[in-house]
């Protein structure tokens, strides 16, 4: 046991000499790390390499940072020395590449534009970047519930200086309510064509309006099944009577079509007998869209869920 204390503190001695060996690249470079958390208030953060241009100092400070947290397990393994000085001095493993990319790209927007909402019909890089917001709004839900999370703590720091939430379901359901209420004040009606495109540039509410009649839908059949009362079906009693206060459309049929045709089309088919909401504004009782645009009710894919919870403010 002795002689095994005698090694491991002459190794300790070898790492020490060697983190102050002159003319060690990794030493030069873990300098340059030190430096650069002075000249930064104490923050040991570099951003990710596609930041700075090629054969830049920065760039091969940043490239530099990369490998240590690619190979930090082995590091700590047998460098132990070197992973050592790099947590004393605040580096954080826990944050890789791809994570940190998609980062860069949020902080960088809400500095050019105020805030971190990301419509995904942009570009395609904003559909990647809107579906990473969700899922890290999703990740932060979890934390902030006390269920299991995969954020770290590097990252989770990070998306609350960005002011970054955990989604809220209703919260974003009340955001899309307010949006249709301003869009009512606006225009005079709550019919919100298929094509709208809101004043953030997104067809948030657009999409939201088609969710909520598809929801509608769903909601009517399972009355119609009979079953016990349950706490979702409260809500959704409770919003169908706020949207029917705005003067909310259930169904809307295309200019021109045969009634039989678009409620094949729209997939949106009810009772008037028993239906006690609004089902247009006009004498037969069938709402139409501005400028002759089809509300066609469609199967919305998990990018376009994603995007809608992506688009809450922040």
């Amino acid at each position: 046991a002795a002689a095994s204390r005698t090694s491991r503190d002459a190794n300790r001695e070898v790492f020490r000499r060697e983190l102050k060996e002159p003319g060690c690249e990794w030493n030069g470079m873990f300098e340059r790390l030190v430096r650069h958390r002075e000249e930064n208030g104490g923050n040991v953060y570099v951003p990710t390499e596609g930041n700075f241009a090629a054969g830049t100092k920065m760039r091969e400070l940043a490239v530099w940072c990369r490998e240590q947290r690619d190979d930090a397990a082995g590091m700590e393994r047998t460098m132990p020395h070197r992973h050592a000085a790099l947590e004393g001095i605040g580096f954080e493993f826990d944050l890789d590449d791809k994570w940190l990319t998609n980062y860069e790209n949020l902080r960088r927007r809400k500095e050019e534009r105020g805030h971190t909402r990301v419509a995904r019909d942009e570009s395609a890089e904003s559909k990647t970047l809107a579906l990473w917001v969700t899922r890290q709004r999703s990740l932060l839900r979890k934390h902030d519930e006390g269920r299991p999370s995969t954020l770290t703590p590097g990252k989770l720091r990070r998306l609350r200086d960005l002011g970054l939430r955990g989604a809220k379901k209703v919260a974003a359901w009340d955001i899309n309510y307010n949006a249709l209420v301003a869009f009512r004040k606006e225009h005079g009606h709550a019919r919100v064509p298929q094509k709208y495109v809101g004043p953030d540039g997104s067809k948030s509410l657009a999409f939201w309006v088609m969710r909520m009649r598809k929801d509608y839908k769903v909601h009517k059949d399972r009355l119609n099944e009979g079953g016990e009362r349950t706490a979702a079906r409260e809500v959704m009693e409770e919003r169908v009577r706020k949207l029917d206060d705005l003067g909310f459309v259930w169904r809307v049929f295309r200019k021109g079509a045969s009634r039989e045709d678009d409620e094949k089309h729209v997939g949106i088919i009810g009772d008037d007998a028993d239906n006690k909401h609004r089902l247009g504004v006009n004498a037969g009782g069938i709402g139409t869209v501005d400028s002759g645009e089809s509300v066609v009710m469609q199967e919305e894919d998990e990018d376009n869920a994603s995007a809608e919870e992506a688009l809450v403010d922040h």
